[in-house]
């Protein structure tokens, strides 16, 4: 099945979703339904699994060098020290990112030029532990151009 935006299950199954127990709405977000149902729409047609640990320092992750190509990709993320997570460069609009921690060494940082978490306003970063996921999708990238794009969280889940 094929999610087009503007239709009842796009808007009220998938966007809800993704912001059930926010006190936000989509308006805080600078994001295209559009891009987000093309992210979700790839699922079936190529994902990834990636494991990777980011080294002392680190900030970025670039598509084509630690991370894959793919429209959707699984990425066990784990770090040696503690580490943030402020960018991932690279991608294409529409691309799916889904982050699980496999540490408690990583954050993920709100920054509106590059990821923008839910919440901005009560938990902007997300400190994540083992077992923790994120989920993120581009808006606006251009792959194989220095047009990075923005990540926007399309979910989260607190391993407990």
């Amino acid at each position: 099945m094929t999610l087009v935006a503007g239709s009842e299950i796009a808007e009220d199954t998938i966007v809800m979703r993704a912001l059930k127990g926010s006190p936000l709405s989509t308006a805080d977000f600078d994001w295209d339904l559009v891009t987000l149902m093309d992210g979700l729409n790839a699922f079936g047609e190529a994902g990834e699994v990636t494991s990777y640990s980011m080294t002392a320092g680190q900030t970025v992750l670039t598509v084509g060098t630690e991370l894959k190509a793919a429209q959707l990709e699984v990425i066990f993320l784990g770090a040696t020290a503690a580490e943030e997570l402020q960018r991932i460069n690279n991608a294409s609009s529409g691309s799916v990112k889904i982050i699980i921690a496999t540490g408690d060494n990583l954050t993920v940082v709100r920054n509106d030029s590059y990821i923008k978490t839910k919440n901005p306003l009560l938990n902007p970063n997300f400190d994540m532990n083992t077992g923790d996921v994120i989920a993120l999708v581009n808006n606006g990238g251009v792959y194989g151009t220095a047009t990075y794009g923005t990540w926007i969280e399309i979910f989260r889940s607190l391993q407990v």
